[in-house]
């Protein structure tokens, strides 16, 4: 997946917090219609947690939860509900969606 083509978006995410990514889906032009898709994540600093969560907030379904590693991860996954990130130390994290 790549930022910028075919409708796919990304956010870059640096530091500790919580991130609503998509806020809902029915706006979105996913498969079914009104879904967002996840489609990766890219971890440039290790030693941090990273949750990713099926929410428009930062609890409910988690998607995946990811500690002490870098590197990209395809996840192409289809959303119900939004998209929230949560890192808990310092990162540097770049999530594609659509």
């Amino acid at each position: 997946m790549q930022p910028g083509s075919n409708g796919w978006k990304y956010t870059h995410l640096a530091g500790a917090g919580t991130t609503t990514v998509l806020n809902g889906v029915g706006a979105t032009n996913g498969v079914p219609a009104n879904t967002g898709i996840l489609g990766g994540i890219e971890i440039n600093t290790a030693g941090t947690t990273v949750t990713l969560y099926d929410s428009t907030t930062g609890s409910g379904s988690i998607i995946a939860v990811y500690g002490a590693v870098t590197g990209c991860f395809n996840l192409p996954k289809q959303l119900q509900n939004g998209l929230t990130v949560v890192i808990a130390g310092s990162a540097d994290v770049t999530v594609c969606w659509q």
